[in-house]
């Protein structure tokens, strides 16, 4: 994709990265050389050695005792393939760089950080590759960049260095505020069920059913909607917030009815991730119309008589609830319960008088909880729009002067 150059204030001019700066790809050394021993130089491959802030330093993890391309501490260093390519960080220290990470050196080393990180989507939009992009050695010399006289370079340095200060400071609190209302929640969650006059009994005794989905993936699976189609759900469907239903996939009406047969969600079931990372997250069916479910997704269907939905959903939500069902599957390498541990969760069974107070009491708080996590998601997003649109306009030659 060809570059959209624009017209740039009086003094600027546009120059190739490489008659800018001086441009280093990198080439990683045989992985027989690697060694954890600081044995020779550090080795940077990419994105697991930066640290978190794209201004932050490298850190060292291992070394190579054959080292080929060499950046020097100070370098920008930038990522060029896979899924975070366009990520920068700075060299802390003379190192090897890999395949996956390109060193690009100027004096003016600060201005030059916000340029390429202004340039990123750029970077992206160059990369060749049909899952993740990688930027090619020749792509990234000639990529075109604006260049103000030193002075205006300084400048802009100072300016956005300000200006994203503050923003990341504002965006720091409001992400405070956000783990300050999900611990508060949290916490309300718990105070709902220490009552020690609750009675308690297992799931399996106040369900008419504890199952789950198929435990074969249907072979065809269609990625649009049609005729005697049904919907196909997974764990990544499972969300706390409740069901999260973009890129779903599709069965025919034969399969569905084989697992539907065995496993028949209806509104306001139960739903329990029970296999990988997000095991133990949980919420209501809000689906009103029959289809599918894999294994990895536990459905239990209540005795209405002695449990409200809801008031069982909150429960699993709670921290109490998250470690009753965790408490065995800490620290797995791959976490996974099962129907038969599901089945003997001790759940607290209040009359249900009772319980539609305490999920009255949680709908309320739940309410003003997520309208404030809305609220500070919302101001999040535009600090983030901001940020974007300063880098733009800095280098256009925008840049709001001081006076």
């Amino acid at each position: 994709m060809a570059q959209e150059l624009y017209e740039l204030p009086q003094g600027w001019e546009w120059k190739t990265l490489s008659s800018f700066a001086t441009v280093i790809m990198g080439q990683s050394p045989p992985s027989s050389t690697y060694n954890r021993d600081k044995i020779g130089l550090p080795l940077i491959n990419g994105p697991v050695e930066f640290s978190k802030d794209p201004f932050g330093e490298t850190v060292k993890i291992q070394y190579t005792t054959a080292p080929n391309k060499i950046c020097k501490k100070g370098d920008l260093l930038l990522c060029v393939r896979g899924a975070t390519t366009g990520r920068t960080n700075i060299a802390g220290f003379d190192a090897c760089i890999g395949r996956g990470v390109a060193a690009i050196r100027h004096p003016h080393q600060r201005y030059l950080a916000w340029l390429i990180r202004a340039q990123a989507q750029i970077i992206l939009q160059k990369g060749k590759g049909s899952t993740f992009p990688a930027i090619t050695g020749a792509e990234l010399k000639k990529l075109q960049i604006p260049v103000p006289p030193l002075a205006e370079q300084e400048r802009i340095v100072a300016k956005l260095d300000a200006l994203f200060s503050r923003i990341d400071q504002a965006i720091a609190q409001l992400q405070h505020t956000q783990a300050q209302t999900k611990a508060l929640f949290a916490s309300a969650l718990d105070a709902a069920f220490e009552s020690e006059k609750h009675q308690y009994k297992t799931l399996k005794e106040i369900s008419n059913l504890v199952t789950d989905g198929t435990h074969h993936s249907p072979k065809i699976q269609h990625p649009e909607a049609g005729p005697e189609r049904f919907k196909y759900l997974t764990s990544k469907n499972v969300k706390f917030h409740g069901l999260k239903l973009d890129n779903l996939t599709y069965i025919d009406k034969d399969v569905h009815e084989e697992i539907y047969n065995r496993c028949p969600p209806e509104y306001l079931d139960q739903l329990i991730t029970k296999d990988g990372a997000m095991t133990g997250t949980c919420c209501l069916n809000t689906l009103d119309e029959p289809y599918s479910l894999l294994s990895s997704v536990a459905l239990v269907k209540l005795k209405r008589e002695m449990m409200e939905p809801h008031f069982l959903n909150y429960f699993l939500r709670s921290p109490k609830g998250q470690n009753s069902m965790l408490e065995d599957i800490a620290g797995a390498a791959i976490k996974r319960t099962t129907l038969t541990k599901l089945k003997v969760l001790k759940i607290p069974v209040p009359p249900l008088a009772e319980q539609s107070k305490i999920v009255a009491q949680l709908d309320a708080i739940s309410e003003r909880t997520q309208a404030l996590t809305a609220a500070t998601s919302a101001q999040l997003e535009q600090l983030q729009s901001l940020k974007a649109s300063l880098l733009d306009a800095a280098f256009r030659g925008q840049l709001p002067s001081d006076q």
